[in-house]
């Protein structure tokens, strides 16, 4: 039964032999990507994609298009 008024979301685990990969679209948009390697040597990363309420540049005159950021949490905890 659906609600009115409630946003369609779907989660989506892609899972191989070298990388475990989480995805969330809220009404169709990506928001959130992450991305954990299953080697122990390498650290997770998320993608963080232009939906336009931020910044992706990396300086003046730069255009990524709609391709999005890897960013690192640096703490955890």
């Amino acid at each position: 039964m659906s609600t009115a008024g409630e946003p369609n979301v779907k989660y989506t685990v892609i899972d191989d032999d070298s990388t475990h990969i989480d995805e969330l679209k809220v009404r169709g948009h990506t928001q959130r990507i992450a991305v954990k390697p299953k080697i122990a040597a390498l650290r997770g990363y998320e993608i963080i994609t232009g939906d336009g309420s931020r910044d992706l540049s990396d300086g003046a005159n730069s255009s990524r298009g709609a391709a999005g950021k890897r960013v690192w949490n640096v703490l955890s905890f």
